[in-house]
């Protein structure tokens, strides 16, 4: 009974840290997902310069509490290249030999 009155606490505080952490592992996975798919609908509906550098930052905070005294993020950087097609096909037929 003694033993189980000191040791039982530790574990319940183990396992909802556990869960919190595994919260925030899927919330990470959620942002990283849904900036991929901004990414991918932007570049799939470019239509102004030829080629233009995309970055996007994101951050996902875990609020401290409990055992975690401190604040845990993470940074979340999409880096992509935006490409007009139908310009660069335009731009390289004009410079092409025939």
């Amino acid at each position: 009974m003694v033993e189980a009155s000191i040791v039982m606490p530790i574990i319940i505080l183990i396992v909802v840290l556990m869960l919190r952490l595994f919260a925030f592992y899927l919330e990470i996975l959620s942002v990283q997902v849904t900036a991929h798919v901004e990414a991918s609908n932007l570049w799939n509906g470019y239509d102004k310069v030829a080629i233009r550098s995309y970055r996007d930052r994101k951050t996902v905070t875990l609020a401290a509490g409990g055992v975690l005294k401190s604040t845990v993020s993470k940074d979340i950087i999409t880096e992509t290249y935006l490409f007009n097609e139908d310009l660069i096909i335009r731009t390289g037929n004009l410079f092409s030999d025939k």
